[in-house]
């Protein structure tokens, strides 16, 4: 009997599998934090605090993940808008 979807169907299952194990290894290393930050509202300033309490020497390779509504919070910050504008002027 052939099957004309079996590797669609294997492809989608290995994809599956390899992104709730990511998902398992990031919750797992999650748990293992020791630093904490208590931050009454999210913005520019949350994440400065976060990236210096990392002590990285290069931190361009740094990304964030957030829900869009922090997103949007995060672009409306002055602190934000500032550092743009300056990348934006220093980067042409």
């Amino acid at each position: 009997m052939k099957d004309n979807t079996i590797v669609d169907n294997m492809i989608k299952g290995a994809n599956q599998v390899m992104v709730n194990k990511m998902t398992a290894d990031f919750i797992a290393e999650c748990a293992k934090a020791t630093l904490s930050h208590t931050f009454t509202a999210f913005g520019y300033e949350a994440i400065v605090d976060g990236i210096a309490k990392l002590n990285l020497e290069d931190e361009s390779k740094l990304f964030v993940v957030i829900p869009n509504a922090w997103k949007a919070d995060l672009r409306k910050d002055e602190d934000y808008k500032s550092a743009r504008m300056g990348e934006v002027i220093y980067n042409g």
